[in-house]
């Protein structure tokens, strides 16, 4: 919503200031006007209902076209739960922020407008008949409309780097692996036996390298026990004890590539008879053991147990819920000691021979339904699949962001270009004298484009310093980059001035066409 006030500022700006230059080319209208008889409340009716039209037409236009970007977005962002449709609410929003658009930017043309003196006006020349004070307040909207697109370019500079971050985290396993999701709520029996069952039949098809199965997937979360105990470890006063548990099946760290560090994987020799055993990653090892060798060390879920859970090895680090969490503390159990159900197979495979992955999948969907046709499979993807939609919402805001700062470059540049395109207009007299008194082309080309970049550059400043003061609200979306990032800043810096450049140099190039006897005849 703040990137959707600051875009809208930058729009009702830009037209507020082509509304600006449009009244000001009408002075000797509105001066004719009033001359034969029309009242200035009459005057002021008619701009501000010029004003209406424009926004009312702008609005349906808009409707329609953010009808269809926001289907857009939605289908390729990947965002699962969102109910988003165009009701009266919406409908009722946007006409009522349309509509005090059109009064807050369309009154200050219409008192422009208002302000004429028809006599005056009618005495002067067309070169005359602007106003200083008018172009004071266009000068200050490009200014405004320069820093508030300062602003929303390195907001979205700012996500798209996070987003990019994101993208190359390594989440500590092998994304290619197939993961198929299984609901064995409707299997009575020992999922145990269900889970091996289905991993004989599983590794049997062609081109299955190693296959595994586990409580939890990635996103899914896993078991959470909340009073560690590891022996020889004093814990001190309300130290935070919680640690996350997921039971796994022999051969789950090859299948995901997941390198065991120290000790052994586990074995089919793991199971519910034999003595308990578990494997703990990087963090937990270095959080309780902090150097010590952990393999061979024995811990317990609860101070009062007896610490009877042999750590057999230590496997690295990898992510769990979402690629911005910083890693937990978590243990590993054999599953064949836990006891649940197969909730999540992990398949790895090589795909040669020009077997591909769409047949694999059917291949063993077909021989996990031949295991027991009451389980249910509930998806069967890459984890790289599951590992992207966990970034669904940071790919929809920063293409958001991006995208409203495409819009404000836009605006800006569509706003500066007016502002100069009129000014060369108004001073056409001025340009042919100074072309025949000798003023080079290139001269005049400079003059023009430093006007423009002078009202970006102050711009610039003041953008920049707004952003400084509040990147700060933007912190907790981060990932990977500051909030006060230089490079960031500066791209946006550079970009706005490319574009403000390119903007300035047609008015400017057109500044030094201008023919002197064409120009001194232009009154």
């Amino acid at each position: 919503m703040a990137l959707v006030a600051v875009v809208l500022l930058i729009a009702c700006a830009n037209v507020a200031n082509l509304l600006l230059a449009r009244s000001a080319a009408r002075r000797r209208e509105f001066a004719v006007r009033l001359a034969i008889g029309a009242g200035r409340a009459r005057l002021l009716r008619q701009l501000l209902t010029e004003s209406f039209l424009l926004a009312a037409m702008a609005c349906a236009v808009g409707v329609a076209v953010a009808r269809g970007i926001v289907q857009v977005l939605l289908t390729t962002s990947d965002v699962k739960g969102l109910d988003v449709h165009l009701n009266l609410t919406v409908l009722a929003f946007t006409v009522t922020i349309s509509c005090a658009a059109a009064i807050a930017f369309g009154l200050a043309p219409a008192m422009q407008g208002n302000r004429v003196d028809p006599w005056a006006t009618l005495k002067e020349g067309v070169q005359a008949s602007g106003s200083r004070s008018r172009f004071k307040l266009s000068n200050v909207l490009v200014v405004a409309q320069t820093a508030l697109s300062v602003v929303l370019l390195i907001a979205a500079g700012l996500l798209l780097r996070t987003f990019a971050n994101l993208k190359s985290v390594n989440p500590g396993f092998d994304q290619r692996v197939l993961e198929a999701r299984l609901d064995t709520s409707l299997v009575s029996g020992n999922g145990v036996a269900l889970g091996n069952r289905i991993l004989e039949l599983i590794s049997s098809v062609p081109g299955v390298q190693v296959a595994a199965y586990s409580q939890f997937g990635f996103g899914q979360g896993s078991n959470r026990v909340c009073c560690m105990s590891p022996e020889g470890y004093t814990p001190h006063p309300d130290e935070d004890r919680n640690a996350r548990m997921q039971s796994v099946s022999p051969g789950y760290f090859r299948a995901l590539a997941m390198p065991i560090l120290a000790g052994r994987e586990f074995t089919a020799a793991d199971r519910y008879s034999a003595p308990r055993v578990a494997i703990i990653n990087e963090t937990m090892a270095r959080y309780y053991f902090r150097g010590v060798n952990p393999l061979g060390k024995h811990f317990a879920w609860w101070p009062t147990d007896p610490k009877n859970i042999e750590i057999i090895g230590v496997v690295k680090d990898a992510k769990y819920d979402n690629l911005r969490q910083e890693t937990p503390r978590l243990a590993y159990f054999p599953i064949l000691q836990a006891g649940p159900g197969p909730n999540f197979v992990q398949i790895r495979a090589q795909f040669s021979g020009g077997r591909s992955a769409a047949a694999l999948i059917a291949d063993c969907r077909a021989a996990i339904r031949s295991v027991n046709p009451n389980v249910r499979i509930v998806s069967f993807e890459p984890i790289s699949a599951a590992v992207d939609r966990t970034l669904a919402p940071e790919r929809l805001v920063s293409w958001v962001s991006a995208g409203f700062g495409i819009v404000a470059l836009l605006l800006t540049s569509v706003g500066l270009y007016g502002i100069l395109a009129y000014t060369v207009a108004r001073r056409t007299s001025e340009f042919g004298i100074r072309v025949a008194l000798g003023a080079r082309p290139l001269t005049i080309l400079k003059m023009v484009m430093a006007e423009g970049l002078m009202l970006v550059g102050i711009g610039l400043v003041v953008g920049v310093f707004a952003a400084s003061s509040l990147s700060h609200l933007v912190t907790k979306l981060l990932f990977g980059v500051e909030p006060y990032d230089r490079v960031t800043f500066a791209g946006a810096a550079m970009i706005l001035t490319l574009v403000a450049a390119a903007a300035s140099y047609g008015p400017a190039r057109r500044a030094t066409e201008v023919e002197p006897v064409v120009a001194l005849k232009h009154e």
